[in-house]
């Protein structure tokens, strides 16, 4: 292998071509990069660590289409992430964390089963069926990935079930609004909620579907179109 660019980016050939360009150290793939198959094609898009895939990244098909999207660790899929049917539909979703969910889906979209986890077992409470749920509560997302946070505010990637799509899930913690002005900051949310709400009407802009409370959160649920 002939490294092109000692620098900290560069590209990584071998006798077949491009095998990698991004960040590196000495050669080894380390940081953000993109790694190609012997065709040319990109097989993967993410973070690396000594070589390998780790961190967050996209995994590819030869078609292109997207495989896996989510955590990786030492090479492999990781507890968190999106897996993908070939032809560009979720295959399943999975949050393995100690109290976590995974759902599997037919290649048609519906849901096949819904798997739960607490205090790591494995539970399963739907099969074979598409599930409707007539309110919001936590037990309708899977977290995907950490988008931002503001001064109370946390945004989140995640999938509702309900809904069946990718959604925003902002966490607005009221413990750490100041008592003296909790009631200016709770007129402040209702605000933002109504100006959500007038937007769906527009078709470039933000999809509001609903909000709910959970402990100590207030949590706003919408998807960002544009």
């Amino acid at each position: 292998m002939i490294f092109k660019n000692v620098q900290r980016k560069g590209i990584l050939y071998d006798v077949n071509g491009k095998l990698y360009e991004g960040d590196n150290i000495n050669g080894v793939p380390e940081g953000k990069g993109i790694r190609f198959d012997k065709n040319g094609n990109i097989c993967y898009k993410g973070e690396f660590k000594n070589g390998k895939y780790e961190g967050k990244g996209i995994y590819y098909y030869e078609n292109a289409n997207k495989k896996y999207e989510g955590y990786f660790k030492n090479g492999k899929f990781d507890e968190k992430g999106i897996i993908y049917y070939e032809n560009g539909k979720i295959e399943y979703i999975k949050d393995f964390k100690i109290n976590g969910k995974e759902i599997r889906f037919f290649q048609n979209g519906k849901i096949d089963y819904i798997t739960i986890f607490v205090n790591g077992k494995f539970e399963k409470i739907r099969d074979n069926i598409n599930l409707v749920f007539s309110k919001y509560d936590d037990n309708n997302f899977i977290e995907l990935d950490y988008i931002s946070e503001g001064e109370f505010g946390v945004i989140y990637k995640a999938y509702s079930i309900k809904d069946g799509k990718e959604v925003c899930l902002k966490k607005i913690n009221l413990d750490n609004m100041k008592i003296h002005y909790k009631d200016f900051y709770l007129e402040y949310i209702n605000r933002e909620i109504n100006i959500l709400k007038s937007l769906n009407k527009f078709e470039n802009s933000v999809h509001y579907f609903g909000d709910y409370d959970s402990n100590n959160e207030k949590i706003l649920i919408y998807i960002l179109l544009f």
